[in-house]
């Protein structure tokens, strides 16, 4: 091993000799030495025996260029991508080179192409530059577009971040039950596993079935056995409570629609609906809107009259013996209830039912009504308590009036009474008096009875008394006073009746003759707008009239008042 600094001495001929050995030693060691030559030149080797690397002085001269290990084994700088450790004499730019320890990078045109490392990298820090591996009779059978960030398998214009094109996309075969294509992230126990299979398409989470289409195309969600055959497409199963939500904005609505047709109004021939803007429910049929629940609760029925004249709602409990009813209830507690109820030979009861005012929360009838006969085609109406009709109104019993089609009061009764009323007895004459201490005037209770417009009236007189000279031939006038109503007041107003009814204390006379057996003689007469009735005759004796008699000799002599005329209240 031997430097030289490649200069001869002038010397004596063996000193020169031997500095021409020393160089030629230095020579055919590559001056080899454990430090650097003293004497150093561009281009000149170096062995440098500490690193065991043969080396070349670079064309600067400044500093040295490692070539190989001086066992053999080769090494090369690290390079850069612009200028790679090793390069192709006319690409220089292009070739190997090493970013770092345990690092190998490819570069072509001055920019790095590859990294093999702790991680394999393909066009790091961004390079826009398209990747494509070929199979064997695919070209594009993987494909990178660095430029659009998009993998393609199968094409080389994918158009999403990745992108199959193949009869199937992905292919997955096994002979387990959860064979799948796994997607989502791997917890270190379990995957996420969408498995599809020719049979059925299943999801599981965390090693669980959630969800499948099964082959028949039916969506099952949390179980694996369909609904009922009539309404199996879409069952959704839990073991606790179970349902749908449909959330929509709050002025929009939110549909379930049913249809037999793709246009027109079979897209939705029934539907339910709720409407955010107004919270009202609505359910229709035929495309209409039928039934609506609005915001507070209340309900409206839209209906058609059907062929058989039908409208409205229908009720049926599909029983012989149990009834349809209505019950209607105020804070859980009964309040009404309209029962309708099957009875023998498939006739109809109706009942209507209202609760006890006692807190007992118990229905009593109000009113019943069914056939009484299997013939029965007008049944009666039962009432289980009094009819009340609001003052200026009645009950109409003609729907036509008089057979002529014109609307008649008369046919309507707007008014039932009975009662009870102080009804005055007058005599007019000083010839008699109708009482034992010797009053001309007798109030006793009488009775009345009112329907419509027409007042009946009865009062009886007890205990009549005649007075005065002659009183059997004095001329005596009755009169009534205090009757319940005032008569009518217009054309025919007055009434006359010859219900007077007596005893043998009371009889008529004319001309000084009984004619007490013929009463159509006298008469009770009423003005229009009265309460009073005065007594009156068809005939007149020789002092002018007919008259009443007491008979003086009988003290229990008694008189009946009867009438009927016609009022205006």
């Amino acid at each position: 091993m031997a430097t030289h600094d490649y200069v001869i001495d002038n010397s004596t001929g063996a000193n020169v000799r031997a500095d021409i050995n020393n160089a030629l030693a230095a020579i055919v060691s590559n001056n080899s030495s454990s430090s650097q030559p003293t004497t150093r030149y561009a281009y000149m080797w170096w062995a440098d025996t500490t690193t065991g690397i043969l080396k070349i002085r670079n064309s600067a001269n400044d500093g040295w260029v490692e070539l190989l290990q001086l066992d053999g084994t080769l090494t090369l700088e690290d390079g850069t991508n612009s200028a790679p450790a090793l390069a192709f004499r006319d690409d220089l730019d292009t070739g190997i080179y090493s970013s770092n320890a345990n690092t190998f990078n490819v570069a072509t045109g001055g920019t790095e192409r590859m990294e093999l490392g702790s991680t394999t990298i393909f066009n790091e820090d961004g390079a826009d530059v398209d990747f494509r591996i070929e199979g064997d009779t695919n070209a594009n059978l993987f494909y990178l577009d660095a430029g659009n960030d998009r993998i393609g398998l199968g094409t080389a214009s994918p158009a999403a971040i990745l992108h199959v094109s193949d009869t199937y996309h992905f292919t997955a075969a096994g002979g387990n039950s959860t064979t799948g294509m796994m997607i989502g992230n791997y917890d270190g126990s379990s995957y996420g596993v969408l498995s599809l299979r020719a049979s059925t398409h299943r999801f599981d989470i965390s090693g669980s079935e959630k969800a499948r289409f099964d082959s028949s195309g039916r969506l099952l969600i949390g179980t694996t056995t369909e609904g009922h055959a009539n309404a199996d497409d879409l069952t959704i199963a839990t073991s606790g409570d179970t349902g749908i939500s449909i959330r929509s904005g709050t002025s929009n609505a939110g549909n379930i629609y049913f249809s037999d047709g793709t246009s027109g109004n079979d897209e939705f021939r029934g539907f339910i609906s709720y409407g955010h803007n107004v919270n009202n429910m609505y359910f229709a049929t035929e495309a209409t809107t039928r039934l609506q629940i609005n915001d507070i609760g209340h309900i409206e029925i839209t209906t058609e009259v059907a062929s058989n004249g039908n409208v409205g709602l229908q009720l049926d409990t599909n029983s012989t013996s149990n009834a349809s009813s209505l019950l209607f209830q105020a804070g859980g507690e009964n309040r009404a209830q309209l029962q309708v109820q099957r009875v023998a030979g498939d006739g109809g009861y109706v009942a209507l039912q209202v609760a006890r005012t006692d807190n007992s929360n118990t229905l009593v009838n109000v009113f019943t009504a069914t056939p009484s006969t299997s013939g029965d085609t007008t049944p009666d109406l039962t009432l289980n308590g009094n009819l009340v009709v609001s003052s200026g109104n009645g009950i109409d019993f003609s729907a036509t009036g008089e057979g002529t089609g014109t609307a008649n009061e008369a046919e309507i009764l707007t008014d039932y009474e009975e009662g009870t009323v102080n009804i005055t007895m007058n005599t007019h004459s000083d010839k008699t008096n109708v009482s034992g201490n010797g009053n001309t005037t007798l109030t006793v209770t009488g009775h009345y009875v009112k329907i419509g417009k027409t007042v009946n009236v009865t009062a009886t007189y007890n205990g009549l008394h005649q007075s005065g000279s002659n009183a059997r031939q004095a001329h005596v006038i009755f009169s009534f006073t205090g009757l319940p109503y005032a008569s009518y007041n217009g054309t025919g107003a007055s009434v006359q009746t010859t219900a007077l009814g007596y005893n043998r204390g009371i009889y008529a006379r004319y001309n000084q003759v009984r004619v007490d057996d013929d009463l159509s003689n006298f008469y009770v007469y009423m003005g229009s707008n009265s309460t009073a009735a005065l007594t009156n005759v068809n005939q007149t004796d020789s002092t002018g009239s007919l008259f009443w008699a007491l008979n003086d000799n009988d003290s229990s002599q008694y008189l009946t008042f009867k009438m009927t005329y016609l009022t205006a209240a």
